[in-house]
Order: C-alpha cells, then sequence, then structure tokens
C-alpha cells in the first residue's frame, strides 16, 4: 500500500466502525493488485526458468543452436504468456 493509502486506512480504523465499508473495499482493491502482481510474476519466473533451461542445455551440449521448430515453438510460449 501506498503511504498515502495508509494514512486514509489509519484515518478510517480511528473513525470505528462507520468506516468497516471503506475499509473493506480497500483492502479488496489491494488484494486484487496483489493478485495481479502475482500472476504478473509467475509469468515472468516461468519465462526465465525455459532461459535457465535453455542455457543448461546449451552447456550439456556445447552450443546454442536449436532446431527450428523448438526455437518457434518457445517463442510462441513465451509470447502467449504475455
Amino acid at each position: 500500500m501506498s503511504l498515502k493509502e495508509i494514512k486514509q486506512y489509519v484515518t478510517w480504523c480511528a473513525e470505528g466502525f462507520s468506516s468497516v465499508p471503506k475499509r473493506y473495499e480497500l483492502m479488496q482493491q489491494r488484494k486484487l493488485e496483489v493478485e495481479n502482481q502475482m500472476k504478473a510474476l509467475t509469468r515472468m519466473l516461468a519465462t526465465i526458468e525455459d532461459k535457465c533451461d535453455f542455457y543448461r542445455k546449451a552447456m550439456e551440449t556445447g552450443n546454442t543452436d536449436m532446431c527450428s521448430s523448438e526455437r518457434q515453438a518457445w517463442a510462441e510460449k513465451i509470447l502467449n504468456e504475455f
């Protein structure tokens, strides 16, 4: 949460029960933001894992060549995730 949101939340807490709906809505919004961030991070992690796998295979084989169909499938997978 931003400092502005935290300040607003603290103010609402001081108001007592009458501000519970506002606090609930703020938490719902924040939850959605965090869920979206987690989805984005999960996609990024999958891409990084794919690259790690690629480089591990390159070290095992001694080259970075891929057959064109494998390269195309890998590129499509990454593009479809975003």
